[in-house]
């Protein structure tokens, strides 16, 4: 049975923001504090569980907010806003909300505690959609900025990361933010009774979970005496709940069924149906041998997780249906059930590597956009400066003939700019080239295939080695110069891909100089990759036999000495010596920035492309390269790295 954490959203309200809202009765107009008053209202409102008339009292506020000129309290009316659409369970318009306070925030908030405020709120609506790895980011964001501008919202936050790190079952975690968010409530200056009610309940939850049932029902005592927390039917019933999952777990079922039931009750009546409570009753009428109940529960629980897409639940459920009709001796209706589940969990695993694809695309677009943003401001520094120099030799052509030797060193910074210019246009070329649509497209696929297939491992380490490529791709294609051992490691990852993609039909062997290990080498990057991509795509195309390519690196004085070699098809050296104009695209950029390499580090930069063939051996290409390198990272190769 799957574990249920509540932590009601209204302690939070209840003990959250408390200076996120400074006090404006005293120096304020009377109107600002008759709106503050009233949005201290909706506040109380909410914690009563009064949601209807928060809603009404947050509407009639709307107008009067337009006209004020105060932007604490535009920027609370915000907050107070998508905490009442969250309890009226209108998650998307909560969420718009929720943006249009960060956009709020981020240009009217000259102390950080309004952007604190939304950063967190977002976290938490993010939290509650099941996105928790997003949620994490905003959330630790506003922790680390509670610590500088305003700790008395660290409680606020530590509760909802428990809350997350519960769900994902890391206990350490768990209780690191218990012990932080209580130290701080603590504090005389920041004490509340929603906290101190909060982490009372989050403390039975965790030993729960923990399974040290002495300290929860120790816990669960001391929330009992708080009166004014849980004096409210549906905060004791949260902790009924809890402690009836106490019982359950440790196998007292008639006493967790008396809790529980209590526990529903209470919770249902102010939230309305929830898939994890309707399942966890059908659950303990099973231990009770109570089938009929139980299934009725059931299926409601089903109903629920469908209309809310929670397709864990509905697989659990359906298991759970399957072994009661079993019990019950009904063998057809237990087929039945355990196919639904077996549909069920096709549906989640169909939806989960679809998330994760998605996550990877917009992570990749995103930091490609980003790249975009960074080359074009660097174009345009670059511009700036041969304006200005162009202005400074064209004022010293009136000048007297001393002055030539200044136009002369002004000539020479100009052809360096646009030398320099060149070179960052074509690190963007190559940007775009790198990492092919297609192949993105063709790598999903192959995972779609494994995860159809069943192939969990294989889909697991094609997924971590698709990722790693991603970053050293995006990472390298920033800087002018990469590490050999980033590029070396690039390659593998590619290599390694495309051997999973093609099911073995080549293999490959990577060999570096013992003495490059020993060495900080940097080179420009993605100077290997479109020659060992032609041998993979073109070389080993039509194939009989099984290809192998050998990538080897050994140095040569101040060059690094790189042979590429395969056994594939093979090319005319000929026709290409002839057609020279008409190689490819990769390979005409590759060979531009050997040139411009070249004029750079004074060291003659060589490529050389041979059909084995003509050679007198077997057919298969060899490129060589001999690139000159460096034994220091460029300037700026730490600032372009962070």
């Amino acid at each position: 049975m799957k574990f249920l954490l509540v932590l009601p959203l209204a302690l939070i309200i209840m003990g959250g923001c408390r200076r996120n809202m400074p006090n404006v009765t005293a120096k304020k107009p009377l109107m600002d504090s008759l709106v503050a008053a009233k949005l201290e209202q909706v506040k109380t409102l909410l914690y009563k569980r009064e949601d209807q008339h928060a809603a009404l009292l947050i509407d009639s506020l709307q107008p009067v907010i337009g006209k004020l000129d105060n932007v604490v309290l535009h920027a609370v009316w915000l907050a107070r806003k998508a905490d009442v659409l969250q309890t009226q369970k209108k998650s998307d318009s909560a969420r718009l909300v929720i943006l249009e306070h960060i956009r709020y925030a981020k240009q009217y908030d000259t102390t950080g505690k309004l952007s604190l405020d939304a950063q967190s709120q977002y976290g938490e609506w993010l939290m509650e959609r099941d996105s928790l790895q997003s949620a994490l980011r905003y959330l630790e964001d506003a922790n680390y900025l509670a610590k500088k501008v305003d700790s008395s919202q660290i409680p606020k936050i530590c509760y909802s990361m428990i809350h997350i790190y519960m769900r994902l079952w890391d206990h350490s975690a768990s209780r690191k933010y218990l012990e932080e968010g209580l130290l701080v409530s603590r504090m005389p200056r920041y004490y509340s009774q929603a906290y101190s009610a909060a982490f009372t309940s989050a403390y039975l939850a965790f030993y729960t979970r923990i399974e040290q049932f002495d300290s929860a029902a120790m816990f669960y005592e001391l929330a009992l005496k708080d009166t004014v927390s849980f004096s409210q039917p549906y905060y004791r019933g949260v902790l009924d709940w809890n402690m009836g999952d106490v019982l359950l777990k440790k196998k007292d079922y008639k006493g967790a069924l008396v809790k529980l039931t209590s526990g529903f009750v209470n919770i249902t009546r102010y939230d309305g149906p929830q898939a994890i409570l309707y399942s966890t009753m059908a659950s303990i009428n099973d231990k009770l041998q109570h089938y009929q109940t139980a299934l009725a529960y059931a299926d409601s629980a089903i109903k629920i997780a469908h209309e809310q897409r929670k397709w864990e639940s509905v697989t659990n459920v359906w298991k759970m249906k399957g072994q009661i009709q079993e019990k019950l001796g009904n063998y057809r209706e237990a087929y039945r059930a355990f196919d639904s589940a077996l549909a069920a969990k096709q549906v989640l695993m169909d939806s989960s590597i679809a998330q994760t694809a998605q996550e990877i695309q917009t992570e990749y677009q995103v930091k490609a956009k980003d790249d975009k943003i960074l080359t074009l401001a660097e174009l345009n520094e670059a511009n700036q400066q041969i304006a200005e120099q162009q202005r400074t030799i064209l004022a010293s052509l009136v000048v007297t003939f001393t002055l030539l030797t200044v136009i002369s060193i002004m000539w020479y910074r100009r052809r360096r700019l646009k030398t320099e210019l060149k070179e960052h246009a074509l690190r963007q070329q190559l940007l775009r080239t790198q990492m092919e649509p297609h192949f993105i497209y063709n790598a999903l696929a192959v995972l779609q295939g494994f995860i159809h297939n069943q192939q969990t491992q294989k889909a697991a380490a094609y997924l971590g080695r698709f990722s790693k490529l991603l970053q050293l791709s995006l990472k390298n294609a920033r800087c002018p110069f990469v590490s050999l051992d980033s590029e070396i490691a690039a390659l593998e990852e590619y290599l390694f891909l495309q051997v999973m993609r093609s099911e073995d039909s080549f293999s490959y062997q990577m060999e570096l100089d013992p003495v490059l290990e020993e060495m900080d080498v940097y080179i420009p990057p993605m100077l290997l990759q479109p020659f060992v991509e032609n041998a993979v795509l073109h070389g080993f195309s039509s194939l009989s036999a099984a290809g192998y390519l050998k990538i080897s690196v050994s140095k040569r004085a101040k060059l690094l000495h790189c042979i590429i070699e395969d056994n594939g098809k093979g090319i005319n050296a000929a026709s290409i010596r002839k057609h020279g104009d008409k190689s490819s695209f990769a390979t005409a950029i590759t060979v531009e920035r050997l040139q411009i390499l070249s004029r750079q580090s004074g060291q003659k930069a060589v490529l050389s492309i041979t059909d084995r063939a003509e050679e007198g051996r077997s057919s298969g290409t060899r490129v060589e390269i001999l690139i000159p390198y460096r034994l220091s990272p460029p300037k700026d190769y730490q600032k372009t790295n962070q």
